[in-house]
């Protein structure tokens, strides 16, 4: 018998595992992640939105990080949320983020800026 012959339903068999397998806590439906009820893992996440700039300010980003924090809030993440954020207000956002991610068995950062 050939070895192609043998590893080919096998190798189907790990193509179909490979596809049923989905984030924990999470069920695939479509093209998207829908969250189980029963779900306990603790997620985390640090959203910045900076557009106040002296040379080019921006429209945007403080629109997209609210928009993404609430997005993320309804996923069941505790978001970190810091806008227009100075260098001391980032410094103690990712200073508060890396310590809640100790705890946690995900972690999302976001950036909208320059």
């Amino acid at each position: 018998m050939n070895p192609l012959e043998i590893a080919h339903p096998l190798f189907l068999s790990l193509l179909i595992s490979l596809s049923l397998i989905t984030l924990p806590g999470q069920l695939l439906a479509g093209d998207r992640a829908v969250k189980r009820n029963n779900s306990t893992e603790v997620r985390t996440a640090l959203v910045i939105g900076n557009a106040s700039y002296t040379i080019s300010p921006l429209a945007n980003p403080v629109n997209d990080a609210r928009d993404m924090a609430a997005m993320l809030r309804k996923l069941d993440f505790d978001v970190i949320v810091a806008t227009n954020a100075d260098k001391r207000a980032m410094k103690k956002a990712i200073t508060t983020f890396s310590r809640k991610l100790q705890k946690s068995e995900i972690g999302l950062f976001y950036y909208a800026g320059h």
